[in-house]
């Protein structure tokens, strides 16, 4: 770990200390804050938890030194710098030696590699998995293709494509096995789907769902879909393990792409984890059932008469960022991909939830929900801020029985007292009655920047908004 690193980040910081926010840093100090903090996330291996904590010292004693050498009023003050922070957090998972296979190539290539658990599927189908079932079963290989431009323009925006799932259920093994190979139509969809002019320009992680799961007699068989939590685990973990950890990418520009039957997951994904990604494009029909309030802000895009009523129902209504096409050709999904982001600290956040591992979006986390209200609602929660009054008011319901803030200057400001307001909704005792609401000041003191806690948000990801970095938390219970 070289001192000069923090000395020069210091010295960006040194002439304007009290306006951190109008600084940017020099390539070259960018570049350098990214090698030092990989280091320390390469670190945080299981084996490497002591290598890691002299690391960590090492860098807070040499920024502490620094900025009090050049008397700054806050030694961590580098961390207001939002936007410069948040491509540190990008470039930082962009390991010095990356996986060999991912190089610019413009075409499909297929990757396949192990799942990083092994699943114990049981005599279960897959729709009935939850994660403790990823633990000592037979090893599956996850099979991907993936497409990433030569010489985009800038870091490129990422697809997640979504293939059709093929109607499978309650085949015999042995039929299963004589079906056609799923990973050749996957390659061959994927090129009618997306042509040289989207290749040129997005990086496109086509994961294939070539999974057999047998039902309880133990003969008939079947495929998850994409919905399932064996769809989920193999969409979000061949994002994650190919493009977040080895490609330069656009993080504000990530997108779900379901096509037919697929359509309702990549909405229903967009739902249950707001703001992991940017949004989705709907090719095909929409979930019966979705959480979609849960959705505000997030630009999705619907493709085709089958989406039509669905578009139509909900753009009307406040905070939505809805588009409709009845045809889409590369040139207008390029556009429109072009022209919507991931809208990173959102000033109101809302979650509505019945599932555990569903509990974030953006700034705010449900740490514990109640398991034993017979009549409440599923979980709720509603996080505002008034940034003139450095306020945060959380409005909970029953369900809820702690929260997590994760917090930094493009949300409130950190260098000033930070007032939390927790607005709790009990459940009427009469039906169509209104719910009584408590209100209580949770918190009200300055939340300290921390470098520490930055890096290990952004190396475990537990908040749930995918490119973020985040310096403070606030928990309450």
């Amino acid at each position: 770990m070289d001192a000069s690193i923090w000395m020069l980040l210091a010295g960006q910081l040194a002439p304007m200390a009290p306006h951190h926010g109008d600084l940017t840093l020099k390539p070259g100090t960018l570049q350098a804050i990214v090698d030092a903090s990989r280091d320390y996330y390469e670190a945080q291996a299981a084996d490497k938890l002591r290598d890691a904590e002299k690391i960590l010292g090492k860098v807070e004693s040499e920024v502490a030194r620094a900025s009090s050498s050049l008397r700054l009023e806050d030694p961590l003050g580098c961390l207001s710098l939002v936007d410069d922070m948040r491509r540190i957090a990008t470039l930082s998972f962009v390991t010095a030696k990356p996986d060999s296979r991912l190089r610019g190539f413009d075409t499909f290539k297929l990757i396949d590699t192990p799942l990083s658990a092994k699943l114990n599927l049981g005599s279960r189908r897959a729709s009935d998995l939850k994660p403790k079932d990823l633990q000592n079963a037979f090893d599956l290989k996850r099979k991907v293709w993936i497409s990433i431009p030569k010489a985009p323009a800038g870091s490129p925006p990422v697809i997640v494509a979504l293939h059709p799932t093929a109607d499978e259920t309650q085949k015999s093994l042995r039929e299963m096995k004589k079906s056609t190979d799923l990973v050749k139509e996957v390659e061959a969809w994927a090129k009618a789907t997306y042509p040289p002019e989207v290749l040129s320009q997005a990086i496109v992680v086509a994961p294939v769902l070539d999974v057999v799961t047998l039902a309880a007699d133990g003969v008939t068989a079947s495929r998850p879909a994409w919905d399932s939590f064996l769809g989920k685990y193999f969409a979000y973990t061949s994002l994650s393990d190919l493009v977040l950890a080895n490609l330069d990418h656009d993080d504000a520009r990530v997108f779900l792409d379901g096509h037919g039957n697929s359509a309702a997951a990549a909405m229903f994904y967009c739902a249950q984890h707001p703001g992991l990604q940017a949004g989705a494009i709907v090719r095909g029909s929409t979930p019966q059932k979705v959480v979609f309030a849960n959705c505000r802000g997030a630009p999705l895009l619907f493709v085709g008469a089958e989406a039509k009523d669905f578009y139509t129902t909900w753009v009307s209504q406040e905070g939505f960022d809805l588009t409709h096409v009845d045809t889409l050709d590369a040139a207008e999904l390029m556009q429109w991909i072009g022209a919507h982001h991931k809208e990173f600290s959102p000033l109101r956040v809302e979650l509505t939830t019945t599932r555990f591992e569903s509990r974030g979006a953006y700034w705010v986390q449900i740490s514990d929900i109640s398991l034993t209200l017979e009549r409440a609602p599923d979980a709720r929660i509603v996080g505002e801020i008034d940034r003139e009054k450095n306020q945060i008011t959380v409005t909970t319901n029953e369900r809820v029985k702690g929260f997590h803030l994760y917090l930094n200057d493009a949300l409130v400001d950190l260098g000033r007292k930070v007032r939390v307001i927790h607005r709790r909704e009990a459940t009427p005792r009469e039906e169509g009655a209104k719910p009584e609401v408590s209100e209580t000041v949770a918190y009200e003191d300055l939340v300290p920047r921390s470098l520490r806690r930055m890096l290990e948000l952004n190396y475990s990801r537990v908040h749930g908004n995918g490119g973020e970095y985040y310096v403070a938390q606030i928990s309450i219970q």
